[in-house]
């Protein structure tokens, strides 16, 4: 008797335990972790995780137009189809079967603005409409994401990506000394006064110096 007291205790136990809910599933805007700089082309990918089957998805991107540009999108996955609407940011992604794959769904290239001003341009995705082949609809939660415009790296004087190199120390002493090599003037005024002189030169070798020491 007390062993079936104890299994019935036991069942009602389990009947208590709601069941693990599956995970929501999830749009990513990927964002590339460098900064990028005025008329820098970039890719962020759109990913997709837990993903459902799904058919068909349509979304809408929103970007801060002040700074960026978004030229086109690209890799959508074999035998489905991808439409953008570059004006208005609507986008409509659509195949005759499920799609059921995790990963990387298709790819937004990006230009930034040439005038564009220094600081965070965001990227966020809304979906308007997500349908499986059945035609029922699936549920997404959306992550957001955004890059991080510089338009100026201190002793980036050759504007090759790297500060304070041998050939960055190089090109101010040619630009000091009058020879016709071209140089990003905001990164190369160290002290941030307006003008490229000897004193600019004096600190860009000091860069230098305290990057070696520390390296």
């Amino acid at each position: 008797m007390r062993k079936i007291k104890y299994l019935l205790a036991l069942a009602a136990l389990l009947l208590c335990v709601p069941a693990l809910a599956a995970e929501t599933p999830r749009l990513k805007i990927e964002v590339p972790g460098q900064n990028v700089k005025p008329q820098e082309e970039f890719a962020v990918p759109l990913s997709l995780h837990d993903t459902p089957s799904i058919a068909a998805l349509g979304f809408h991107i929103s970007y801060d137009k002040t700074r960026l540009e978004l030229l086109e999108c690209e890799m959508a996955p074999e035998g489905f189809n991808l439409y953008i609407n570059k004006e208005n940011g609507k986008a409509v992604f659509v195949g005759a079967a499920d799609y059921i794959e995790d990963g990387t769904l298709l790819n937004l290239r990006f230009k930034v603005l040439e005038n564009a001003e220094d600081g965070l341009a965001e990227i966020t995705l809304a979906v308007q409409e997500a349908l499986n082949v059945s035609e029922n609809k699936v549920s997404f939660s959306v992550t957001s994401g955004g890059v991080q415009v510089v338009t100026r790296v201190l002793g980036d004087v050759n504007d090759d990506g790297k500060t304070g190199s041998l050939l960055d120390i190089l090109y101010l002493k040619k630009y000091l000394a009058g020879f016709s090599v071209k140089i990003n003037q905001l990164n190369a005024d160290m002290n941030e006064d307006g003008e490229v002189k000897l004193a600019d030169l004096i600190l860009l070798m000091q860069q230098y110096v305290e990057e070696k020491i520390e390296g």
